[in-house]
């Protein structure tokens, strides 16, 4: 199931900070919601020509930042932001509640009111779920308002969940749990499906495009992987990939790549070809100048592959003030881009593509920036080159 063809991209070696990012001059950095004496519009960097990156590559063509500020609950879980389906609305969360933001209107609103500080959420076909360190889940349609679910779907901490179509009428809600399995229900009836036993704590999973395929990742080194058969998810492979525990996997939106991220600083990818993961390429490791081996390690916290078919790019976060875009099809085509201003560290809180892939948005605990991405120069490239 795992082939030999292994590729280790070769970073450049020069300064990853390149120019200066100015800094959001925020007042009253603390409160919730709209900040005081600021606009909810953008701010846009393009007449300054920054985009603070190290390359290899340059997938973007502009930035702008907005007054928005995102929280998260646990610093191994950062994967709390989503654009589901208007490319111009993100929703986060600020301690208690979920919000979208409108990018393009400034309209701001909160569409999840709870009582805990959520671990993950995610929004998808019409429904938001929250779910949190005390075993709390909250499920609710976008739709009609109503709230499907809210009180306790464990004994411990949700790591994730992920809401996935596994047929044509078959939704489903996917819940990640530290009791080394994933719980799945079916919505809009919040019906319990079935408990996927893990031989590890899961922190995260996701489904192929053509529901046929599970994998998740947790606190071990591997990468499990199961048959979809209706209700029965079958043990297919547990395939060891990096050398510490995983927050976050994704699949491609044509099936043909799954991704995973580890926090020893490793992204593999694999081809999937008739439910078998071949071929891999492994990107570790993201050194600045002066920098030591082990200084170089970089936390991965969440990997997103690029919606739409054909763009074929990664995007990925480091716990703090970087994020990183590489090329699926050529690895050695990275970029790295300090989302945080000079000088400081800032936690971020997740990322995400627009479903149209054109943005790239970014969650960070004091702004969120959205980075457009070059589609026209991903459309012309050469054709038939494959992992």
């Amino acid at each position: 199931f795992f082939g030999s063809c292994v590729v280790r991209a070769a970073l450049p070696s020069s300064n990853r900070t390149g120019g200066r990012l100015p800094a959001c001059p925020l007042s009253h950095p603390r409160r919730r919601g709209r900040h005081a004496g600021m606009t909810n519009g953008p701010q846009d960097n393009r007449a300054q020509g920054v985009l603070a990156s190290y390359s290899s590559a340059n997938f973007i063509l502009s930035r702008k930042e907005y007054r928005q500020r995102a929280t998260f609950n646990h610093w191994q879980l950062k994967d709390l932001v989503c654009c589901p389906d208007n490319p111009d609305e993100v929703y986060y969360t600020d301690h208690t509640t979920v919000y979208c933001h409108n990018t393009r209107t400034g309209e701001h609103t909160d569409v999840l009111q709870l009582d805990y500080h959520p671990t993950a959420i995610t929004v998808g076909h019409g429904y938001v779920c929250a779910v949190g360190s005390d075993s709390a889940m909250t499920v609710r349609c976008l739709r009609t308002g109503g709230v499907l679910f809210s009180g306790k779907c464990s004994t411990t901490i949700n790591n994730s969940c992920i809401v996935r179509k596994h047929g044509e009428d078959d939704l489903r809600l996917m819940v990640c749990l530290n009791e080394e399995k994933i719980r799945v229900y079916s919505l809009p009836s919040m019906m319990s499906i079935t408990d996927i036993p893990v031989n590890t704590q899961v922190n995260y999973c996701d489904v192929s495009p053509d529901g046929r395929l599970l994998v998740a990742v947790g606190d071990d080194h591997s990468l499990y992987v199961y048959e979809v058969h209706g209700y029965n998810y079958i043990f297919m492979d547990q395939i060891k990939a990096y050398d510490d525990c995983s927050f976050s996997c994704c699949f491609s939106p044509d099936g043909l790549h799954c991704t995973a991220a580890s926090q020893d600083g490793t992204i593999v990818i694999f081809r999937v070809l008739d439910n078998k993961f071949v071929h891999t390429s492994v990107i570790k490791g993201f050194k600045s100048t002066g920098q030591t081996v082990a200084q170089a390690i970089k936390y991965c916290r969440a990997v997103k592959y690029s919606p739409l078919k054909g763009i074929d790019l990664i995007a990925f976060t480091e716990s703090t003030s970087y994020i990183h875009i590489l090329d699926v099809l050529k690895p050695e085509n990275h970029q790295t881009i300090r989302v945080a201003p000079n000088n400081e560290e800032t936690d971020i809180c997740g990322l995400c593509f627009s479903p149209d892939s054109r943005y790239l948005y970014v969650a960070l605990q004091d702004r969120l920036v959205q980075l457009e991405v070059d589609l026209a120069a991903r459309r012309c490239r050469p054709a038939g080159c494959y992992l």
